[in-house]
């Protein structure tokens, strides 16, 4: 467009200064150029020269190359930690009572002849029974009185009923309840020796303790 606007600027510039051939002088002949018609009409501005479009112009702007990375593993969510109440305490069970200790189950209290008194020897026997009664928790005495042949049989019934009852009276101060006694009387009819009729014998004039 600027070569052409050059070209036409030229010409006009040609065809108004150039001599006519009728003015020209006698020595020469006039020389006359004629270029194509001009327009008249003014050529526009120059227009800013286009930038020629390019097929990478004309495509759309290409992005820069994306690396493929692989996607970073995602970290889980810490669960929440459960806290745990502590369990109350259960009540430690109570010691079982201990056993009782084994204890003899069986004693003798022997007597004078025709007599219901406690000797030494028989409160000796006594203390022992009580304080076994009371180490092995036994809560039942049973006292049984016996008398040997010599005499009637009422009377000896009469004889060991006495004994069985000095007994009783005997624990009671050893610290044995009476309703933990429980006393019974034979007479003759249990020897622990078995004799003739009118024996004074040592052996069956006792009363025999037991612990049931």
């Amino acid at each position: 467009a600027i070569a052409v606007s050059l070209v036409a600027h030229a010409a006009l510039l040609l065809s108004v200064g150039a001599p006519s051939a009728s003015g020209s002088g006698a020595g020469g002949d006039s020389m006359q150029i004629v270029l194509g018609p001009v327009s008249d009409r003014p050529s526009p501005p120059d227009a800013p020269a286009e930038k020629k479009a390019t097929k990478d112009d004309s495509a759309e702007p290409r992005s820069e190359p994306v690396e493929n990375k692989e996607p970073e593993p995602t970290k889980a969510e810490p669960k929440p930690v459960e806290i745990k109440k502590p369990e109350p305490k259960k009540p430690e069970p109570k010691p079982a009572p201990p056993e009782p200790e084994p204890v003899a189950r069986n004693y003798l209290v022997f007597f004078d002849w025709d007599r219901a008194n406690i000797t030494d020897e028989a409160m000796a026997i006594l203390r022992t029974a009580a304080e076994n009664a009371r180490k092995g928790n036994i809560s039942r005495i049973q006292a049984t009185g016996h008398a040997d042949t010599s005499g009637t049989r009422a009377y000896n019934i009469k004889l060991s009923e006495r004994r069985a009852r000095a007994v009783q009276n005997a624990l009671n101060q050893l610290g044995v309840a009476s309703n933990q006694i429980a006393i019974d009387w034979k007479g003759e009819l249990e020897p622990l020796v078995p004799t003739a009729d009118g024996v004074r014998e040592p052996q069956n004039r006792r009363v025999e303790i037991i612990f049931p």
